[in-house]
Parts: structure tokens; sequence; C-alpha cells
């Protein structure tokens, strides 16, 4: 007979015992990871617009919400405040991704003990 998914999930639920706990948390920062990266990879296509043909960036949605939200001034401060931007975004990405897999390896390991 074949067994439902249900079935495999409880085992699985069973065998992470007393770490079961620690499983949402751990899902949770790997959704948030996530969310960075896609910040991120949103963020690459007004500045590569912003590059390639700065006077059509000018009249986008995007750079009249930049003027609103941060007093931008022209074509050169948006260059800087999306640069600035963005490589915060990868940093934090970047180092929240080393962390949260360091979680995951010793999640991992207790679980193997």
């Amino acid at each position: 007979m074949m067994r439902s998914d249900t079935t495999y999930i409880k085992q699985l639920w069973y065998l992470l015992g007393e770490n079961k706990n620690n499983f949402p948390y751990i899902f949770l920062l790997f959704l948030a990871v996530s969310a960075l990266d896609l910040i991120g990879l949103g963020l690459i296509v007004p500045f590569i617009a912003l590059i390639v043909d700065p006077e059509s960036f000018t009249g986008s949605s995007v750079f009249q919400y930049l003027e609103q939200t941060l007093g931008i001034l022209g074509i050169d401060d948006a260059l800087l405040w999306l640069s600035g931007l963005l490589l915060v975004v990868f940093i934090v990405k970047a180092v929240s991704a080393i962390a949260i897999n360091r979680l995951i390896l010793q999640f991992c390991y207790k679980q193997g003990a």
C-alpha cells in the first residue's frame, strides 16, 4: 500500500524530536533571505535603466518616487542612491545567508548526532 504525504510529514516531524521547535524559525529565516534576494534583483533593473538611458529614466515612475521620498535632484544623485542601496542590500543578503546557512548546518548536525 502507498502511504500518503501526510504520513511521511508526520514521520519526519517525529524524527525531529526536540529540535522541531527550531524548524519554523529556520524556515522563516530562509524565506527572509530569499526576499532580500528578490529585492536586490528588483533594484538591478532600474539601476541598469539609469545607466543605459538616463533621459528616459527621469520620466519613469521609479524616478518620480525617488525624487519625492529621497529628495533626489538629478541623474547623478539617483545613480549614487541606487548604487548605495544595491550595495547595502547585497551585503546584508550575503551576511544573513552565511548566518542562516550556519544555523541550518548546526540544526542538521544536531539531528545527525
